[in-house]
C-alpha cells in the first residue's frame, strides 16, 4: 500500500498469528499490574477493546463496533512518512481493511464524529484492495495511493534487504530508508541543533498575562497564572550542523526492526548498515550474544557487547567528530588515568575483554526497586569474556582509588 519513495514506517498487527498471540499473552502475564489491569485473553478482540478504550473518552459514542467498525478493519495498521515532492514528507495512516464499501462507509462516520466545532472534515482517504491510506488531504491520500501503484515499497530493494535481515515478523515492525538519514540532516534546525554545537546563547522568556481564575477555588490557594512566550525564541539562524554529522546522517543505509514475542520472552531484532557510524570495532563483533547466550537461564534482563581491538580510541575520535569539536584526547586521557589510576587505553580494553554481558537474575524484585530507586538490593552482575588475571589487576588499580571505609568492591567470581 506504500510507495517505493517512503521515508520510513511503522506498523503493528493488532491480530498476530495464533503462536504470536500466545506467546505474547503468556509473556505479558509475567507482569502483575497486565494481568490484573488489562486482562486479555487469547481469544480477546483486541480492535474492539481499543475502540472500546477509545469512547470512553467521550468520543464517537454514538458509534457501534459491531455495527459500524468490525465489518471492515483488517488486523494490520502501519504510520509512515512519505516523501511526495513537497519540501515535508507527508504523514499517512495505513489501514488493513475487508470491505471496501463497509470501509469507506466507517470511516466517513469516524470523520462525522471526530470533527472539529467548525464542521470541517478531517483528512481523507483512498481505499484499494485491503488497504486504506490516510492522510491530512484526499489529495496526498490520491497521490500517496497513486505513487504506490507504479512502485511500491515492497519491490524496492533497500526494503527487502532491510526487512529480511531483520528476521521473522512479529507484532511491530519498522522501517527507515536510506533517506531518512538525508532528511533528518535537512530537519536539522527543527530538531534543536543549538544542542550539538551552535555554541550561541539564546533562551525563551516568559511573561505573565493575567491571572487564572479557578471556578470554586480557595483564596489560600495561589492561583495559576497564564503565560506567553516571545515568538523569536529558538534555535539562532546561524547555527550549522558538524560536516562530520552531516556526512554520518547522509552515508545512513537504511534499517529495519522487529519485534516479536518467542519462548515467554520479547524479542527485539535489529538490522542496518553500520559503516555510517565509523565504528566497527565495535559493530562488527558479534560476541555480545555469545555473552548473553552464556548466562543463566533464569536471567530476567541482559544487555551484551562484543569488543574488537581498538575499539577505545575509536569512541573517543567518534565523540570528538560527532561534536564537531577540539576535544583534546590526550588531555583527556590523562584525567580519567589520574582520576581512575589506569593505564588508558589498554586497561579500559582488559578490562572489557572481548565481550561484557549486564544480567539481572529473575530472582529481581523490580517492583521494590522502582519503590526504593535503589540498585543495591538489585541481584545484578556483569559477565566479562577474558583474561581473568589481567582484568584482575586492572580491578585492584579501581579498588586502590576507592575511600578506605568503603567495604571490598568489584568483587571477580
Amino acid at each position: 500500500a506504500l510507495p517505493a519513495a517512503t521515508i520510513g514506517y511503522v506498523s503493528i498487527d493488532l491480530d498476530p498469528g495464533g503462536a504470536q498471540k500466545i506467546e505474547a499473552l503468556r509473556t505479558l502475564r509475567k507482569f502483575p499490574a497486565f494481568k490484573d489491569e488489562v486482562g486479555l485473553e487469547t481469544d480477546d478482540d483486541l480492535r474492539e477493546r481499543l475502540f472500546s478504550e477509545l469512547q470512553d473518552t467521550d468520543t464517537c459514542t454514538d458509534l457501534d463496533y459491531a455495527d459500524d467498525i468490525e465489518p471492515w478493519l483488517g488486523d494490520r495498521v502501519a504510520v509512515a512518512a512519505v516523501d511526495l515532492g513537497e519540501d515535508d514528507p507527508v504523514p499517512v495512516l495505513v489501514v488493513q481493511v475487508q470491505d471496501a464499501d463497509a470501509a469507506d462507509a466507517g470511516m466517513s462516520a469516524l470523520r462525522d464524529c471526530g470533527g472539529g466545532e467548525d464542521g470541517e472534515s478531517l483528512g481523507g482517504w483512498s481505499i484499494d484492495g485491503e488497504w486504506a491510506v490516510v492522510a491530512e488531504t484526499q489529495e496526498q491520500a490520491d497521490d500517496v495511493a497513486a505513487a504506490a501503484a507504479k512502485a511500491s515499497l515492497a519491490a524496492d530493494d533497500d526494503y527487502q534487504r532491510w526487512t529480511e535481515a531483520a528476521g521473522d515478523p512479529g507484532i511491530l515492525t519498522a522501517y527507515a530508508a536510506p533517506e531518512a538519514g538525508t532528511v533528518l540532516s535537512e530537519s536539522f534546525d527543527d530538531l534543536g541543533s543549538g544542542l550539538l554545537g551552535g555554541g550561541e546563547d539564546y533562551a525563551c522568556s516568559a511573561t505573565p498575562v493575567q491571572p487564572l481564575e479557578i471556578p470554586g477555588g480557595d483564596e489560600s490557594v495561589p492561583q495559576l497564572e497564564e503565560f506567553t512566550f516571545e515568538e523569536d525564541c529558538g534555535v539562532p539562524e546561524d547555527t550549522e550542523m558538524p560536516a562530520e554529522l552531516t556526512s554520518m546522517f547522509e552515508g545512513f543505509e537504511g534499517m529495519a526492526l522487529t519485534v516479536r514475542f518467542d519462548d515467554g520472552s520479547l524479542e527485539l531484532e535489529t538490522a542496518s548498515g553500520t559503516d555510517f557510524l565509523d565504528l566497527g570495532s565495535l559493530s562488527s563483533s558479534d560476541q555480545g550474544g555469545e555473552a548473553i547466550a552464556s548466562l543463566p537461564d533464569d536471567t530476567a534482563l541482559a544487555l551484551g557487547v562484543g569488543f574488537e581491538e581498538g575499539w577505545v580510541d575509536e569512541m573517543i575520535d567518534y565523540a570528538s567528530e560527532l561534536t564537531g569539536s577540539d576535544l583534546d584526547v590526550e588531555e583527556m586521557m590523562a584525567d580519567l588515568e589520574d582520576e581512575t589510576g589506569l593505564s588508558m587505553p589498554e586497561d579500559a580494553e582488559t578490562l572489557a575483554g572481548e565481550s561484557m554481558a549486564l544480567a539481572v537474575s529473575g530472582e529481581a524484585d523490580l517492583e521494590e526497586f522502582l519503590d526504593s530507586g535503589e540498585l543495591g538490593g538489585v541481584p545484578m552482575a556483569v559477565k566479562i569474556k577474558g583474561d581473568a588475571d589481567e582484568i584482575e589487576a586492572v580491578l585492584d588499580k579501581l579498588r586502590a582509588t576507592m575511600p578506605a571505609d568503603e567495604p571490598e568492591a568489584l568483587e571477580i567470581l
